[in-house]
């Protein structure tokens, strides 16, 4: 099977407008598969699991974060989806939200105190975001599942964090 057309000698370099400024996609960044949402996806989800970490600056592009609070859709085992509006980090360049996983759970529990066990494991997904017409109609009277799925939108792709503490360390390794 071969190309069909000219084939350039040199590679054409991309003009400014065609240049993106956002980094290329790291090796621990997954893409999520299937839509729930009828809304096309918008954020990039990334959960906080240190306490310690509050991503005032974004860890895919340096910008500033700023403070923003979304109406999440989450999906808990043993309950199924609720409306969470919670205050998240919120990248203006990369579209990235930042949830802090320390503050989320108590939230969770606290909504549903029977699946809430001292010192146990919840099991929950955050599914998406929906707009903010919708989540206020829905405290008013609640709202189905067609209806939520109607305003939704789903993450774009899902970022695991990590840590690399700082300080002093040996150049190579000792062999």
């Amino acid at each position: 099977m071969g190309v069909k057309g000219p084939v350039a000698a040199h590679p054409a370099r991309p003009r400014a407008s065609e240049r993106s400024r956002r980094p290329a996609r790291s090796a621990h960044e997954k893409p999520v598969s299937g839509r729930m949402g009828a809304q096309p996806p918008r954020y990039v989800i990334a959960l906080n699991p240190y306490p310690h970490e509050r991503y005032t600056k974004c860890p895919r592009c340096a910008v500033l974060t700023r403070a923003r609070k979304l109406p999440l859709v989450i999906h808990v085992e043993g309950v199924g989806l609720f409306v969470l509006r919670k205050s998240c980090r919120l990248c203006p360049t990369c579209e990235m939200v930042i949830v802090h996983q320390a503050e989320l759970e108590p939230l969770i529990v606290a909504s549903f105190p029977s699946i809430g066990a001292p010192g146990g494991r919840l099991d929950y997904l955050i599914l998406g975001t929906i707009d903010l017409q919708h989540w206020r109609r829905g405290l008013a009277g609640g709202s189905s599942i067609e209806q939520l799925t109607a305003h939704m939108s789903d993450f774009k792709t899902g970022v695991t964090l990590e840590v690399s503490p700082g300080g002093w360390g040996p150049t190579r390794p000792r062999q």
